[in-house]
């Protein structure tokens, strides 16, 4: 019963700090539903432990007291997650770049349309539309600096930037 007061109190607690934002409130509970509840879904028998239920109330209680004093990881978590959010979305320069990106995919789409026949019908298929999808992105990508060079010219990772020495080598 005490678990899941602190539930229903950590719920409150988490609102009260929200603004009324309905989108961002439906995301918290969302998330404390997650990670409040996973020990209930756990595949090994912690049912068998005879203090379970007094440590997970325990650590109930802890999280209650962060979260009342709105210093819960999980809450620092979605807030910086949101802002984020909320930042790309009024961004002017987001916009732009996506308005951008539709019409590079419409004039490529207009383009491989124009080489089909379509006064017999046909039109472009799923894989077409994937491809070009592909091209438009790899461009953006290349255009924002954002390749991806996870490969060298030999096609090895390049997860190591280091020269590779034998053990005991001198540093």
């Amino acid at each position: 019963m005490r678990i899941l007061h602190n539930y229903r109190n950590i719920s409150r607690a988490t609102k009260q700090f929200l603004m009324g934002d309905k989108f961002l409130e439906q995301l918290m509970i969302l998330q404390i539903k997650e990670h409040y509840f996973a020990p209930m879904y756990y595949k090994a028998p912690i049912e068998n432990t005879f203090f379970l239920g007094r440590n997970l109330a325990d650590l109930t209680d802890r999280h209650t007291a962060l979260f009342q004093n709105n210093q819960h990881p999980i809450q620092l978590s979605v807030y910086e997650t949101y802002n984020t959010f909320l930042r790309d979305l009024h961004s002017k320069n987001q916009a732009e770049s996506a308005e951008d990106l539709g019409a590079r995919l419409e004039e490529v789409a207009n383009e491989r349309t124009a080489m089909l026949n379509t006064q017999e019908g046909e039109t472009l298929s799923i894989d077409d539309l994937s491809e070009i999808y592909i091209q438009v992105m790899a461009e953006f990508r290349e255009r924002q600096n954002l390749s991806r060079n996870s490969k060298s010219s030999t096609g090895e990772i390049n997860d190591y930037l280091e020269v590779r020495r034998p053990f005991g080598a001198a540093q």
